[in-house]
């Protein structure tokens, strides 16, 4: 008879269950649904700080998921399964079993906390599969994922909410889990010393602030980040004040049903006391009103001295303030493909875009944006040249160049800025591509990696070549987070030479910038994954698992042109 798990918190106890899968190589212990935190009920708890969990000593079970944020999306949520409600602060944690393992409970687990994706508007926890990073972990590691709120009740910048200091929730709700994770982790096995923060997207974005934050240098809560296809630069943050905001939040109260001539002091306490449907309702609608355009509602904005995001990203970067930790980040070859228009046919609408999302750009930026991403005729377009995927016959012969656009403004040219300034301080860098290819684009889409990094068997078994992907990306991130250092690559014993040693993978070089004026011959050089794998969009080539490749001059140009316009994308949107 198997022993359940069991660990006594302040909180009280919680039993926790044996995960034994087919798809994993061993079993694991999971503790599910923990609350690290409390919503509290009706207007108590809604537009509000998240609340302590209170001492207990009583026994609770701890072996299925807690409930997720409502979002726009909750009834496919609850169709598949999942419990969906306000009080959603709960974290799960992941530990190899001692008995089919190297690890023994006398040890302390190096941690790995995870930051799900979703556009600060979806997602949950469970949507990267810890069981599986933790099973396959060479070494042995212990795996969080979380839950935190999103949409207008994490994010509703606004002058009304900067006035009643309730904005950024989610992202204060992170923090209260990684000072959770601190307080608590060593009752679980885990190295409160040794803690990697990992997120996609949103959740990277997320770290990106929690780096910068001032709060992380005077109490450090991890000591290194896994940014995927995000930065505290990347797309946008704005003031609380700006007009884009301002729009968006009046857009959502008149589709709550309020009145016009409603008082700003009146406008919260109301908000609380409407019914959930309505507020999803409310911000589905002004969702889809903003969605084609990428400028996207509820999202984080700056939230001044004491909050997670005290000043605008870039003048915190060049004053020094935050962490400069250890890091893992990239993107993925084709991060534009999922989000723009793809009717985008003349090159007067591929001017609009970008005037739109950033109305500060002047002519002159415009045509340098032209001279740097030049027009493709449409022949050229469907081959694929200059700009990749090929473009599909549904789509405008503007959409791969617009695509490619995007992707430097609102990913690769923030990643690459993260690394940058980073890499300046002194710490280790390792910066990836993504390549392999799937739908619905044959393209390397935003997101893409995310079953390769986890070396989820249920998503990649039926493909051979991006199992063996998985192998090598999972086995540099895994290692990356199991070493107190921050080195992704293999230790050959008794040498100084840091590889991977089995015939197709080489090893990961740290990366130089080769945005300075004196880089070197090493600057710029970055591993590729999956180049050539084609699995997931129908074909059959297996690709390559990894090799080095440089930034080419025409990349680094391009991120220039961004990296010069981000105060476009931050504070007052103005240079």
């Amino acid at each position: 008879m198997t022993t359940r798990p069991t660990v006594r918190l302040p909180q009280g106890t919680y039993w926790g269950t044996v995960l034994s899968r087919d798809d994993l190589p061993r079993p694991v212990e999971a503790f599910l649904g923990i609350p690290y935190a409390r919503v509290l009920p009706g207007a108590e708890g809604r537009f509000r700080d998240a609340a302590p969990v209170p001492a207990s000593l009583d026994t609770f079970e701890a072996n299925t998921y807690g409930s997720i944020c409502p979002t726009f999306t909750s009834s496919l949520d609850e169709e598949d399964g999942w419990v969906v409600g306000e009080d959603c602060l709960s974290v799960n944690l992941i530990r190899p079993c001692p008995s089919s393992s190297s690890w023994s409970p006398s040890e302390r687990l190096p941690v790995v906390v995870f930051f799900h994706g979703g556009a600060f508007n979806f997602g949950k926890g469970a949507d990267r599969d810890m069981a599986s990073f933790v099973a396959y972990a060479e070494q042995p590691v212990l795996g969080i994922s979380f839950n935190w709120r999103l949409g207008p009740l994490g994010f509703l910048p606004s002058r009304v909410c900067d006035k009643e200091g309730v904005l950024n929730l989610g992202l204060r709700d992170q923090r209260m889990l990684l000072e959770w994770v601190r307080d608590n982790v060593v009752a679980f096995g885990g190295d409160e010393g040794c803690v990697t923060l990992m997120g996609v997207s949103a959740g990277a974005h997320s770290i990106g602030h929690h780096i910068l934050s001032s709060e992380s240098t005077t109490t450090p809560l991890f000591h290194k980040a896994i940014l995927e296809s995000g930065s505290a630069t990347a797309r946008s943050v704005l003031s609380p004040d700006h007009s884009r905001h301002e729009l968006q939040f009046q857009s959502f109260l008149r589709d709550a049903g309020f009145p016009p001539s409603t008082p700003d002091d009146a406008i919260l306490s109301h908000l609380r006391s409407l019914p959930l449907s309505t507020l999803l309702d409310a911000g589905s609608s002004v969702w889809g009103r903003f969605a084609s355009s990428v400028c996207w509602p509820f999202q984080p904005s700056i939230d001044g001295i004491g909050g997670v995001i005290p000043d605008l990203p870039l003048r915190l970067w060049s004053s020094g303030l935050g962490l400069r930790p250890p890091l893992i980040t990239g993107f993925n070859s084709h991060e534009g493909t999922t989000f723009v228009p793809i009717k985008v046919s003349s090159p007067a609408a591929f001017r609009a875009f970008f005037q739109t999302l950033l109305p500060a750009l002047t002519p002159s930026d415009l045509d340098e944006l032209d001279r740097l991403y030049p027009q493709p005729d449409v022949a050229a377009a469907a081959r694929g040249e200059p700009y990749t995927p090929a473009v599909p016959a549904y789509c405008g012969a503007q959409w791969a160049r617009l695509a490619t656009a995007y992707a430097h403004h609102a990913y690769i040219a923030p990643v690459l800025h993260t690394a940058h300034h980073v890499a300046a301080a002194g710490q280790p860098v390792y910066v990836y591509e993504y390549a392999a290819r799937a739908e619905p684009f044959a393209a390397a889409n935003h997101g893409d990696e995310g079953p390769v990094v986890a070396r989820d068997m249920e998503a990649l078994g039926g493909f051979p070549g991006l199992v063996r992907v998985s192998e090598g990306m999972h086995g540099f991130f895994s290692r990356f987070v199991a070493s107190r250092c921050g080195d992704p690559n293999r230790l050959l014993l008794g040498t100084d030479d840091r590889q991977e040693g089995d015939g197709d993978v080489p090893a990961w070089p740290r990366f130089v910038s080769p945005f300075d004026d004196n880089s070197g011959p090493d600057a710029g050089k970055i591993l590729v994954f999956g180049e050539g794998n084609d699995e997931r969009a129908g074909g059959e080539s297996e690709g390559v698992v990894a090799r080095v490749r440089t930034l080419t001059r025409s990349e680094i140009a391009q991120c220039r042109f961004w990296w010069e316009r981000m105060p476009l994308s931050q504070g007052s949107g103005r240079r």
